[in-house]
């Protein structure tokens, strides 16, 4: 029953395979551990499993994913847009336009987080990150030391208003992140991922917010597996540029190096 299904040429059979660390649609990876997995990640695939491989960041192929289906439900979006996934760690995607996408790798870029940071004071992490302050680790944190359950998160309104306040100053510095790096100011903002529920009912954010939760998916009948897959089939469309990471692979791979030897 997923309205999507038409489109996504259901009944069908796929295989996703996800990495650890950053992958770009030009078929290079950036392999942090040395495990010995290859650069030209499309060509080894495309010969091990004899099918069609898509070989795509996950951020930008779920924004992908999510324009496709705003696009079916007639949605507006106003552009310059970003993206935001909220799941074990924090995904950022910056679309100048429909056909624009340039992953914004938290990890290794140079933002001083001066909204979200002192929000996060509370919380002990033996090396600072958006992603432990928005993702799994935050989570962890909170069940552990706030004396509260998984069942019970959901109703807890103390500890969802201090999740929204992290988001939102999040949001600020990214913002201003890519308004002083991009020369661009963003417009609108698409939220997703498995903890966007979170967020879904207190929506007080000073951008123009489509939030595609699993929640609001699945109320509209949408499996939300779906936006990726729809990514994945946008990630062959001839109008699309070529999708972009900032920094680049090899930027970050002497970002690496560097914090190896210092």
């Amino acid at each position: 029953n997923n309205p999507l299904s038409p489109l996504l040429d259901e009944p069908h059979s796929a295989i996703s395979v996800s990495l650890t660390g950053p992958v770009i649609e030009n078929n290079s990876y950036l392999d942090a551990c040395k495990r010995g997995i290859p650069q030209q990640l499309k060509s080894a695939c495309v010969s091990a499993a004899g099918c069609n491989v898509v070989v795509e960041n996950d951020v930008i192929c779920w924004a992908k994913g999510a324009l496709s289906y705003l696009k079916i439900k007639s949605q507006p979006l106003q552009f310059p847009c970003l993206g935001i996934t909220l799941g074990t760690g924090v995904g950022v995607v910056l679309m100048k336009d429909e056909y624009s996408f340039v992953g914004i790798e938290l990890s290794f870029i140079d933002c001083p987080f001066t909204h979200l940071k002192p929000l996060t004071s509370d919380q002990a992490m033996p090396r600072w990150s958006s992603h432990s302050a928005l993702g799994e680790k935050f989570f962890g944190w909170l069940l552990q030391e706030k004396s509260v359950t998984e069942e019970q998160l959901p109703f807890s309104p103390p500890h969802l208003a201090h999740y929204n306040a992290r988001f939102q100053a999040f949001t600020k510095d990214i913002c201003d992140y890519v308004k002083s790096t991009f020369s661009v100011t963003v417009s609108s903002l698409i939220v997703g991922g498995g903890n966007s529920r979170f967020i879904e009912a207190l929506n007080d954010l000073p951008l123009p917010t489509h939030i595609l939760s699993p929640n609001a998916l699945k109320k509209e009948g949408i499996v939300p597996d779906s936006i990726q897959l729809l990514g994945c089939k946008s990630s062959s469309d001839e109008h699309h540029a070529p999708s972009q990471l900032y920094p680049s692979i090899d930027e970050m791979a002497k970002r690496l190096n560097e914090r190896r030897y210092n």
